[in-house]
């Protein structure tokens, strides 16, 4: 049966600043699913959307990088990803399949069939499009340092720049590492390129093992909100504007449904809602959030 949805009401159903209350608390808790967020919205019909019959979607996800996708206190699999693709799926009437994986594979894993797609927070570049076929965007964003927090050597990326023994960590194949060879110089020494999943990434800044890490704004922004007395960002993003999509295998007839699905998220609002709680919690208006 074709699945027909518009969310409506959400503005009358929570204000700003209830929403705000209900981040916070599920902070604590482990964030809840858009359904608990948005419970008792109203759904009515505005069109038609392609039917999938209730098919199994094979889902690559690292789990481990916030808030794209992180394994909660409770063990449960939370984050954009999962509310993301919960609400998809409902408006194609088919099934998420999860499966876990990093990094270092993930965006392999999809170009191969062995996972049919992945969200991830994963940036539109030329080179992945020779192996995988891109939705259109969800959001942008940009890249930022992540220092200690009583770090005073250096106060903005210039100055970072210019210091030959401050060192440079990030992760393997990602724009977050382009963009530590884009401050430092290509093939840099004092760049550490690494495999490590994002929270080991934090463990060793703490540790003394680098002195920065690049990282996308909205995940740097929730890491420091878990570690407040540890870690801190500089206040200057280091990139140009990237854009965030769910990728597919090439030539997959999943990517027109979610498309469309997609679309039919950013009419009636319910993308920009999601993309609020998960990504500016705390934040009345984001422009790094537009499209």
């Amino acid at each position: 049966m074709k699945r027909l949805f518009l969310l409506i009401a959400i503005v009358m159903m929570m204000s700003a600043g209830t929403l705000a209350v209900l981040s916070a608390e599920e902070e604590d808790e482990g964030r809840g699913t858009l359904i608990d967020v948005l419970a008792g919205l109203v759904v009515v019909r505005i069109g038609e959307l392609p039917d999938l019959d209730g098919q199994t979607v094979r889902v690559a996800a690292m789990n481990a990088y916030p808030p794209f996708n992180d394994i909660n206190v409770e063990g449960r699999a939370i984050g954009w990803d999962y509310d993301l693709m919960d609400e998809l799926c409902a408006r194609l009437n088919c099934t998420p399949q999860f499966v876990e994986i990093a990094w270092a594979g993930l965006i392999d894993s999809v170009a191969d069939g062995t996972n049919d797609m992945a969200v991830n927070g994963i940036t539109i570049i030329d080179e992945r499009r020779d192996r995988v076929d891109f939705s259109d965007p969800y959001i942008t964003l940009r890249q930022v340092l992540v220092v200690r927090i009583n770090e005073e050597r250096f106060s903005n990326a210039a100055e970072f720049a210019a210091d030959e023994s401050l060192r440079l960590m990030g992760l393997t194949g990602t724009t977050n590492l382009a963009a530590a060879y884009d401050l430092l110089g290509e093939d840099s020494p004092r760049v550490i390129e690494t495999e490590a999943e994002f929270e080991n990434m934090i463990v060793a800044l703490i540790a003394g093992e680098t002195d920065a890490i690049v990282m996308d704004d909205v995940a740097a922004r929730r890491f420091v909100n878990q570690t407040p007395d540890a870690i801190r960002l500089i206040d200057e993003t280091i990139s140009d504007v990237e854009e965030l999509a769910m990728i597919f295998t090439r030539g997959s007839d999943l990517l027109a449904p979610f498309n469309a699905a997609l679309a039919s998220m950013r009419e009636d609002g319910s993308l920009e809602t999601l993309r609020d709680f998960w990504f500016f919690p705390d934040e009345d208006d984001e422009e790094d959030g537009d499209e």
